[in-house]
């Protein structure tokens, strides 16, 4: 898919140069797999605050900690049984991009101020969160191509 919008954005601007980021920056726009990932995490900030319906929020279960630890609202990370469903549903991944986020973004309650928070970040690394292959060339970021 990011082949695809960047095709469509050099056809757009007549660009055979320009890099892909460059093109986005032209129309102040994220990657594909940004949106993704922050549209994941709006789903995952909505079942805490329980605006979602209750299906998606039993997807998403914050940790109980009886001690102050360094983190707060940290969401217990689910099991799985299989690595190609399970590493790429919701519930696993909402969890594991939550939990990447700093103390500071998951201490707020306003949706709106989320969004501006979040919509800062670039998710665009080096490492995969979900696997931790540091060349990205799982077979995570095939699904996000």
């Amino acid at each position: 898919m990011e082949k695809l919008n960047e095709r469509d954005l050099r056809f757009v601007f007549d660009d055979s140069i320009s890099t892909y980021n460059e093109l986005l920056l032209r129309i102040n726009h994220p990657t594909l797999y940004n949106k993704r990932m922050l549209s994941i995490l709006i789903i995952v900030f909505k079942a805490l605050q329980g605006l979602v319906p209750k299906y998606i929020s039993k997807l998403f279960t914050l940790r109980n900690c009886g001690i102050n630890l360094r983190g707060n609202n940290i969401l217990i990370v689910p099991r799985v049984t299989t690595t190609s469903y399970g590493l790429h549903s919701l519930a696993y991944q909402g969890c594991k991009l939550w939990n990447s986020l700093p103390n500071t973004i998951r201490m707020i309650n306003e949706l709106s101020k989320f969004k501006s928070e979040i919509s800062k970040m670039n998710f665009d690394v080096d490492c995969c969160i979900f696997c931790g292959d540091s060349n990205f060339n799982c077979y995570c970021k095939l699904l996000y191509i």
